[in-house]
């Protein structure tokens, strides 16, 4: 038996990796990605301080763009290397570590405050047209989230349809606003930001502008992309795009590794009832109907399920076309 560790998460071993599988394939975590990382430090707080202290400042956001891709690079790596999530693996290292990481998310995000900003904006743009207050915007935007998460099949796969749309819509508006909006003299002072020189009020400075709390420049930073429990959150989406080799490895083993040795088999004149019972019995959905030695065809609940809707002339009906393709 394997040694396990004191949560029962069994320790992690070693095996080959797989082939690359192509990119088109690599997209859906990339998307969702990008999706979360269109959030409150990009819609909220650099816009917030890019309008109080210019472009001067805009190197924190390259700095912190570019410490979160290593990070999301190691999340990622990690999830395809080991096939579980990051979450997991910090579970391995300190027990308590999943309660906090349930209490920062929550905290981060059951408080609704970065929808009640976009109801906000939406108020301000429809208010003259539909007269909705913010707070009532943001009521029907919360629920039309909520159905959409809850209709689909698969909660990974809407998600990344759903990112796929909404990047597909929101990037290139928004690069079409900056080219449409920006100057000359804007494109200018983003180039001297970037390494930190900017002037506010006539006055140049130098990284940091007077008056500029260290905390919301710090907090701007950690949100520059997908910041706090997001980052962590690719490597769930990783592994349920079935990128891990464990994955990958299943849909190259032989088809005789998932067939049932001795499957239950029934003969072409057991009753639907039989049929019916049998499937109950066995716990299976699916039976194979055999003629001697040879199978001549299968069953599913699903069928058993349309026969017993049948009237008695369609229930004969169809036993005599069966029987006339058997033959």
């Amino acid at each position: 038996m394997k040694e396990t560790l004191s949560l029962g998460i069994p320790p992690l071993g070693s095996k080959d990796l797989p082939p690359a599988p192509r990119l088109r394939s690599l997209l859906g975590p990339s998307f969702i990605l990008l999706g979360l990382g269109l959030g409150s430090g990009e819609v909220v707080l650099w816009p917030y301080m890019a309008s109080q202290y210019g472009l001067g400042i805009v190197w924190g956001m390259l700095l912190g763009i570019t410490m979160q891709f290593f990070i999301n690079m190691e999340v990622a790596r990690y999830a395809l290397i080991n096939g579980e999530s990051i979450f997991v693996g910090f579970a391995r290292l300190l027990r308590w570590l999943p309660i906090w990481f349930i209490i920062s998310t929550f905290l981060g995000f059951g408080w609704p405050g970065i929808g009640l900003y976009g109801a906000s904006l939406l108020s301000s743009a429809t208010e003259p047209v539909l007269g909705l207050q913010q707070n009532t915007i943001g009521i029907i935007l919360f629920i039309a989230i909520g159905i959409i998460l809850s209709l689909g099949k698969v909660l990974y796969k809407t998600v990344e349809q759903l990112q796929k749309y909404l990047i597909g819509i929101s990037v290139p508006i928004i690069v079409g606003l900056t080219c449409y909006l920006a100057t000359n003299v804007d494109l200018l002072a983003l180039l001297k930001g970037l390494s930190g020189h900017g002037i506010i009020n006539g006055e140049p400075y130098l990284f940091l502008p007077p008056g500029i709390a260290l905390g919301t420049f710090l907090g701007a930073m950690a949100y520059a992309g997908a910041g706090g429990n997001l980052n962590l959150t690719q490597s769930c989406y990783v592994r349920d795009k079935g990128l891990s080799p464990d994955a990958m490895n299943k849909l190259n083993l032989p088809v005789e590794e998932f067939t049932t040795p001795d499957p239950v088999t029934a003969n072409e004149d057991t009753s639907i009832e039989e049929l019916s019972q049998m499937m109950k019995e066995h716990g299976v959905r699916h039976l194979p109907i055999v003629r001697g030695a040879r199978v001549v065809g299968i069953v599913s609940d699903r069928d058993l399920r349309v026969a017993s809707g049948l009237s008695l002339r369609e229930k004969i009906l169809v036993q005599v076309t069966l029987l006339l393709i058997s033959i």
